[in-house]
């Protein structure tokens, strides 16, 4: 009986978690300035408890400074990779050149999960 009760259990759990509303995305990044390329871009989908990318008045982080400074998004992709709410944590190539696009995908939660970007300005 017990054994037939947690087997109803696990069928109603999996199929709770199959009825999110998972979509996916085409993101599209234009650079419409003016001759000012952007490098590569940092891109992330994650549960609201993540750590905020950065804080207004507060220092960068070092990930942060490193893709601002250097235009290397890996070191922040790492640092997002082991945190328990982020889904997705990835790297676009650059340089996008004014005038150019980038297209990716991502699969969000819609009631769940937020898009964090970043890249940095070629100078």
């Amino acid at each position: 009986m017990i054994a037939k009760a947690a087997k109803s259990l696990l069928l109603l759990a999996v199929a709770q978690c199959s009825m999110a509303a998972r979509r996916t995305y085409k993101i599209r990044i234009d650079n419409l300035s003016f001759n000012q390329p952007f490098g590569g871009i940092f891109v992330s989908t994650h549960g609201r408890h993540t750590p905020a990318l950065f804080k207004f008045n507060e220092p960068a982080s070092p990930e942060l400074a490193i893709l601002a400074e250097d235009g290397d998004p890996q070191p922040l992709v790492n640092l997002f990779r082991r945190q328990r709410s982020v889904r997705q944590a990835f790297s676009i190539a650059g340089p996008i050149a004014p005038g150019g696009f980038t297209e990716f995908r991502v699969n969000i939660d819609a009631e769940e999960d937020y898009l964090s970007l970043g890249t940095m300005a070629i100078n």
